[in-house]
């Protein structure tokens, strides 16, 4: 493999790697109503000594809760959270992890799952002690994670109206709750009406035929070579070709041979690196949204001029390309003992709830309806003011978010019906080396589909 392709292979690997309410709303439903319940689950029933409650993290991934779990230690409820602490840094002494040293991530993640596995004292399993967060997902198949829907069921705080019931059903494995997460973003594509329609998301086919209808200088974000195609439309879209759930992957599917065939009609790259037109016309952008700001701002350029834009997603089969991404997925361990079960939802209930949930929601959107809402309302609400910023020492002004682009996106989040899975990184090194070897032409669409099959199958049956 040469020297350029070596570069190119290792960005696509690193451009990968990142780490709605109910449907029974009403559709007019977008105000906020935030009650106050202060009753807990079965709180009479709590043992007379401490339960103690083990939780893995790897290194500082526990920052996300440690004020929690020290608020909830202190409520002397009965039980009490301990973390075990895969990897612990030493300021800078030789001796990095109890289970390896830097390089060793893989094998740390191995020993979490393996003790796991074997029932060890391990109560709540988050993504975040993972290195690899496929590996996370492996032990959902496994049936490592007991389902949460029976604690949910029976508590008196949490609902699962409180919460966005389509991501609570993304979630599932065979009808159970075995992971939940707290927060979560939206992983779309958007571009300027006159270019994408009115529509939001597209197949691959009503893609093609706008495409087709643009500009001859128009690009894919700047550039129109196989490779930057590649990233813009199917490198992020790779989840929709897997089953979790069943096990199965479908690289051999007409769709994703339509998708390598419209990939390799564009030029080959003649070097690793081209530089970017942002002068043309720009076909459409990727996005990750995790604010209200930074999802309204999308509809007004550096001069407060409106733009219209469409949310068209990845081009998909269904014409769904919008995916939820989560963070902070947290499963209780089918292996502990009951009582250790009822005192892991208690904590997580806590991380659920409509305080927690705000105030970290300022960072990704919240689980919780509630203080999505709220947060939403903190923002329209100051739609007849503005601010200033400076880029680069040119001052701009800045507005904020309006009702109408609140609902407007507050539907949208609640009709996603994807969740962006971490793949297996040596899943995603496969299929990143075999398409590369096309985009170099080295192999044509067909045979590259084939050998994705034929080599990822396997794999997804044993780890998924």
């Amino acid at each position: 493999m040469t020297k350029s392709k070596i570069c190119l292979l290792s960005s696509l690997v690193l451009a990968i790697t990142l780490t709605s309410c109910s449907t029974e709303v009403p559709q007019s439903s977008y105000d906020v109503n935030v009650s106050s319940n202060n009753e807990t689950l079965n709180q009479n029933e709590s043992p007379t000594e401490d339960c103690v409650i083990t939780i893995a993290v790897s290194g500082s991934s526990n920052a996300l809760i440690a004020e929690k779990i020290e608020q909830f230690n202190s409520e002397n409820n009965g039980y009490k959270i301990e973390c075990k602490n895969y990897v612990s840094f030493n300021n800078g002494d030789d001796e990095l992890t109890e289970y390896g040293n830097v390089e060793s991530f893989a094998e740390i993640d191995n020993q979490i799952i393996l003790d796991i596995i074997k029932g060890e004292s391990i109560d709540i399993i988050t993504d975040f002690a993972f290195n690899d967060k496929g590996r996370f997902n492996e032990l959902i198949k496994k049936g490592a994670f007991a389902d949460m829907y029976h604690f949910m069921n029976s508590d008196n705080e949490i609902h699962k109206e409180d919460l966005f019931e389509n991501i609570l059903k993304l979630s599932e494995f065979n009808d159970k709750l075995v992971t939940i997460p707290l927060f979560f973003s939206v992983d779309t594509v958007y571009g300027e009406k006159m270019y994408v329609g009115e529509k939001e998301n597209w197949t691959l086919d009503e893609m093609i035929k706008y495409w087709e209808s643009m500009p001859e200088n128009a690009t894919f974000n700047g550039q129109t070579t196989r490779d930057s195609v590649y990233r813009e439309i199917l490198m992020p879209n790779l989840t929709s070709f897997v089953d979790i759930e069943k096990g199965i992957c479908s690289f051999n599917s007409p769709e994703f041979l339509k998708e390598l065939n419209f990939i390799n009609s564009f030029p080959s790259p003649e070097t690793y690196k081209t530089e970017p037109d942002y002068t043309v016309p720009n076909f459409i952008d990727q996005t990750e949204l995790f604010l209200f700001n930074q999802y309204h701002d999308l509809f007004y350029d550096e001069h407060q001029q409106q733009k219209n834009c469409t949310f068209v997603g990845y081009p998909s089969k269904d014409g769904k390309g919008a995916f939820i991404n989560t963070f902070g997925r947290f499963g209780i361990s089918a292996n502990s003992t009951p009582e250790k079960q009822k005192g892991a939802w208690l904590f997580i209930r806590e991380l659920l709830g409509y305080d927690y949930q705000y105030e970290f929601g300022k960072y990704y959107f919240p689980i919780n309806c509630n203080a999505f809402m709220q947060l939403g309302k903190d923002e329209y609400s100051k739609n007849d003011e503005s601010y200033t910023y400076t880029i680069q020492g040119e001052e701009y002004i800045g507005t904020y978010l309006n009702y109408d682009e609140y609902c407007r996106f507050f539907e949208y989040v609640k009709g996603i019906d994807k969740i962006n899975t971490d793949l297996n990184e040596y899943i995603i090194e496969i299929i990143n080396e075999e398409i590369i070897s096309m985009i170099w032409g080295e192999k044509s669409p067909e045979e590259t589909a084939a050998i994705i099959q034929n080599r990822v199958e396997i794999l997804v049956s044993e780890k998924y």
